[in-house]
C-alpha cells in the first residue's frame, strides 16, 4: 500500500506542477467552466479510455455549448468506476472565446483514488493552438474501487 500512496502522491506534485505551467504558458483570463459526465469507460490496466458528455457554461453572455470528450490514459489505472463527473476551469488567452473554440486536443496529467466514493483531478492543456487550460476547479467525483496515476489526452469535439 506505501508504494501505491507514494505513486498517488507523485502524481498530485507532477499535476500540480502541469497544471501551473499549463497556466502560465497557455492562458490567464477565466472563460467559463466545462463539466463532464462519464458516459462509457473501457479499462485494461496500463490503457484506458473514457467517454464523456459535457457541457461549456461561459461566463457572462453566450449560450451552453455541448462537447463530447474521449480521454485517454497511459500509466497506471487499477481503477473500477461506475460514475464520474469532472469540473475545470476554462482558462483562455481572453474572456471573449467564439463558440466551438475548445474543441480541440489536450494533454496533461491525472491522479485519481476511489473506495465507493473517489476523488481525483485532471490538470489539461491544448484547444486551439494550445490556448485554453482546464484547470481542476474542484476534486473530480466518482463511485468504484481503484487508483490511478497517468498521462493523460483528452479530445473535445462539439456536438450538435
Amino acid at each position: 500500500m506505501t508504494s501505491l500512496s507514494n505513486a498517488l502522491s507523485a502524481g498530485f506534485v507532477a499535476m500540480c506542477i502541469a497544471s501551473g505551467f499549463g497556466s502560465a504558458q497557455a492562458a490567464s483570463v477565466e472563460a467559463g467552466t466545462l463539466t463532464c459526465d462519464l458516459h462509457d469507460r473501457v479499462n485494461l490496466v496500463v490503457y484506458s479510455k473514457n467517454r464523456f458528455k459535457c457541457s461549456f457554461n461561459p461566463l457572462g453572455e453566450g449560450p451552453e455549448e455541448s462537447y463530447t470528450a474521449e480521454i485517454k490514459n497511459l500509466g497506471v489505472d487499477l481503477e473500477i468506476t461506475n460514475t464520474e463527473q469532472v469540473v475545470w476551469a476554462v482558462l483562455a488567452p481572453s474572456s471573449d472565446v467564439e463558440q466551438g473554440a475548445l474543441a480541440g486536443r489536450y494533454g496533461g496529467v491525472s491522479a485519481s483514488i476511489s473506495a465507493g466514493a473517489g476523488l481525483g483531478a485532471k490538470a489539461l492543456v491544448g484547444g486551439l493552438e494550445d490556448s485554453f487550460t482546464l484547470q481542476p476547479l474542484s476534486i473530480t467525483g466518482s463511485t468504484g474501487v481503484g487508483a490511478a496515476v497517468t498521462l493523460s489526452g483528452l479530445t473535445l469535439t462539439q456536438s450538435s
